[in-house]
């Protein structure tokens, strides 16, 4: 039942068997399980500390406890139970690894490499660690190690790599031949590590970049590239290369990152024109929630990184800045839901992919948005962009820095406490009626 996802089920037939087998951790556990699966973390914690009463060295409940703590918000109380489950259980390798993800969580990137480490020592075949490490030695500048582990990802349960043609890439001269470069995890990505894609075409060779149809009008302006659509079939070619392997085939250092903006720019034919605003004040063109994704793990990315319409508008609602909204997809409802018809462009209807955003975003004098893909397409168009980040940052974002090694028209205001927007949002509007970063942009 729990395997088919059916957890309400399961839950009454697990309550059912606990009246006669009271304390049969496997029960408990099982049950605890469930309630966590539907989110009733507090219902689940209480079962697996029932469990863990019973038997203090199921490890199993252990972990799972910490992770119900962390999902209630908890994440005080989820790190220091881990670190008691740790220091009697070093050797286990989930436990290092999950103690990692929190204090990266919390902050604290060095706690973090060390425990994935850890985790990596008693498990040298953990691809979750690696990965994991691989996040934490990019956010830190360590691009080399960093590279080298985030090839990991492609050994992780949730990552798969459909089947490629041709043999997979190690960076030697192409001689005239093929290659075909996948571009891999969302638009963002595609968007920053396009601009290898070049690198690749300077190794004498046919450059083709299979990616999403909602990218390739606005890529194809790159030079000596190829683009295409990624279909369940494709070209016959000598080579390939996940899109995002690029850094660590080529070898690029922290100051070899080729930022030389513009590196995109709209195709002609797309004209999309503003409403000219009342007065002659800054043109500002916002984004205010991530892509919304229904699996359970994004879902919450997508929380994090998302800020409440109101919030943002209660803040940005200045004189002499005229709003316009590149938000697309479900979010871009909010303007009307929430009655903000007036002082915001919603421009939604008119974005039909990328190379239309691109168009928009040249006739804006500033692009402020959250970590989403339209961040990365004004840096790329080399526009001024504002990114706001939450707390507990993606890993290409480093550490603490406000410029970007990227984007070097790019500005990053980061929350100092987690779910801290009205911080980030007081600190941009105040940057936004300075004079002086007016005159800068």
């Amino acid at each position: 039942m729990q395997d088919q996802k059916q957890f309400e089920l399961a839950i009454a037939t697990y309550s059912q068997a606990l009246e006669y087998h009271p304390n049969n951790i496997n029960i408990l556990f099982n049950l605890a399980s469930s309630w966590r699966e539907l989110e009733q973390f507090d219902t689940a914690i209480n079962c697996y500390q029932r469990v863990l009463e019973i038997d203090p060295t199921f490890i199993d409940a252990h972990n799972n406890l910490a992770l119900s703590f962390e999902e209630n918000g908890q994440i005080e109380t989820a790190i220091s139970h881990l670190q008691q489950a740790a220091t009697q259980n070093p050797d286990h390798a989930e436990l290092q690894s999950n103690l990692g993800v929190m204090l990266y969580q919390k902050g604290d990137v060095k706690g973090a490499i060390t425990h994935y480490q850890l985790a990596i020592a008693a498990n040298p075949d953990f691809a979750e660690a690696h990965f994991n490490l691989s996040n934490a030695l990019l956010a830190v500048g360590d691009f080399p190690k960093g590279f080298a582990e985030y090839e990991w990802r492609w050994r992780c349960a949730s990552t798969q790599l459909p089947p490629l043609p041709g043999k997979r890439w190690d960076g030697r001269d192409l001689q005239g031949q093929k290659i075909l470069l996948y571009a891999e995890q969302g638009f963002g990505d595609t968007i920053q590590f396009i601009r290898y894609a070049s690198r690749v075409s300077q190794r004498n060779g046919e450059v083709m970049v299979a990616c999403s149809k909602e990218l390739v009008r606005l890529l194809t302006g790159i030079p000596d590239i190829q683009f295409t659509y990624q279909t369940d079939f494709f070209p016959d070619v000598d080579w390939h290369l996940p899109l995002l392997s690029l850094p660590f085939v080529l070898q690029e250092m922290p100051n070899q990152v080729p930022w030389q903006v513009p590196y995109l720019s709209p195709p002609e034919e797309t004209t999309i024109f503003l409403e000219k605003p009342s007065s002659n004040g800054l043109k500002v063109g916002i984004v205010w929630s991530s892509g919304y994704r229904k699996t359970k793990g994004l879902l919450r990315i997508h929380k994090m990184k998302s800020i409440p319409l109101p919030t943002f508008m209660k803040f940005l609602s200045i004189p002499k800045v005229a709003l316009y909204s590149l938000q697309v997809g479900l979010n871009s409802r909010d303007i009307t839901q929430f009655g903000f018809e007036e002082q915001l462009q919603d421009l939604s209807p008119q974005l039909k992919d990328f190379a239309d955003t691109a168009a928009v975003i040249t006739q804006l004098d500033l692009v402020i948005s959250v970590d989403t893909a339209v961040a990365h397409l004004a840096g790329a168009l080399g526009k001024p962009v504002w990114v706001l980040l939450p707390f507990s940052a993606d890993w290409r974002w480093m550490l603490e820095r406000e410029d970007s090694p990227w984007y070097p028209t790019m500005r990053l205001f980061r929350q100092k406490q987690p779910g801290d927007w009205n911080g980030v949002l007081q600190q941009v509007s105040q940057s936004l009626l300075s004079p002086l970063n007016q005159t800068d942009l």
